[in-house]
């Protein structure tokens, strides 16, 4: 669990995210090759009434899990139409739940500071910063991943408290044993 500190820490860390992130959020446009295929996916599902086996332009199209979809098909039902800030928000929502995940994973280990500013750089990489801004499943699967790796360490009992990166006196040490 996160320390007394930390929530002042998630509320700051997420206001300077979604100021960053925001204009982008609103006012980009669905790419035609990926996001527009779910679109039409989604609405074809609705069209037909067939919320377990979908298609594309009438063929079967298997290659997706569902859920991802299915969300699709909730915020249409939501708001009336697609819109893009509504879904891009099913991939901005799980980047930032993977970077609460890691600032209390990661409570224990680093300072306060050393844990801001570990998330802003997660959430600054490019692919990680592009993955959160558009509208695919990725963000989600790399969530469920995130869930499901700390779910079993802390089944597991295995969650390092000191698992510091090695120094290189460290790395030295090992090679000189050898």
């Amino acid at each position: 669990m996160l320390d007394a500190k930390a929530p002042y820490i998630d509320k700051k860390i997420s206001f300077i995210i979604i100021l960053i992130f925001l204009p982008i959020l609103i006012f980009r446009d669905f790419t035609p090759a990926n996001e527009g295929r779910y679109l039409i996916i989604a609405d074809e599902a609705i069209r037909s009434g067939n919320f377990f086996s979908f298609t594309l332009h009438g063929e079967p199209y298997a290659d997706k899990p569902p859920f991802y979809l299915w969300l699709m098909m909730l915020c249409h039902w939501i708001s009336g139409g697609h819109h893009m800030i509504l879904l891009s928000l099913l991939s901005f929502i799980p980047a930032c739940g993977i970077t609460a995940i890691m600032l209390s994973w990661t409570n224990n280990l680093f300072s306060d500071r050393n844990r801001k500013t570990g998330t802003l750089m997660l959430m600054t990489t490019a692919y990680f910063a592009a993955a959160a801004l558009v509208v695919r499943m990725d963000m989600l699967m790399v969530l469920f991943i995130v869930l499901a790796f700390r779910f079993n360490l802390s089944i597991s009992g295995t969650i390092p408290t000191d698992a510091m990166p090695p120094t290189s006196a460290r790395v030295l040490d090992y090679q000189s044993d050898r």
